[in-house]
């Protein structure tokens, strides 16, 4: 088993297929492709962001996926840190994270945003909660064309 080593952790590494230990596929990558060869990565530290750990709030959401779209939009491999985070809610990561499913492809958050110091736990509890987002947007989608359709009379 290949181990990632994370600023004070040592955590089992996920299968490198794309594929996570429970089957599901992996939401992040390791940051390392597609990006700007000669920048260095954005590292964002949510503890040196936000003015408290212990409640993420939905404003400190809204900044943290601010300060990662900004990197993403200019082609930067970002390192979300998570170190000392005590609570994350399922809308702080729904906002933080989730939202860049709005705004780039899958393809791009996979190959320039890398989750760190965060434990094995938290990041199936992530991971789930953002395939969760994601799946809702899919259905906000389609149920929108779905809508359009029918205003438009194409729909039988």
């Amino acid at each position: 088993m290949n181990l990632l080593k994370f600023k004070n952790r040592t955590l089992p590494s996920l299968p490198s297929s794309g594929d996570s230990a429970n089957g599901k596929r992996r939401l992040f990558g390791n940051g390392r492709r597609q990006a700007t060869a000669a920048l260095p990565p954005v590292n964002i530290f949510i503890d040196g962001v936000v003015k408290s750990t212990e409640f993420l709030t939905y404003n400190d959401a809204e900044t943290i996926c601010e300060k990662v779209s900004n990197a993403i939009k200019q082609n930067r491999r970002v390192r979300l840190s998570f170190r000392n985070v005590k609570n994350m809610t399922t809308v702080f990561a729904t906002v933080a994270i989730g939202n860049l499913y709005k705004k780039f492809p899958e393809k791009k958050i996979k190959a320039l945003l890398e989750i760190i110091d965060i434990s094995k736990e938290e990041m199936e509890y992530l991971e789930m909660t953002i395939e969760t987002y994601r799946e809702t947007i899919k259905l906000s989608r389609k149920q929108r064309r779905i809508e359009e359709a029918i205003i438009n009379g194409d729909f039988i």
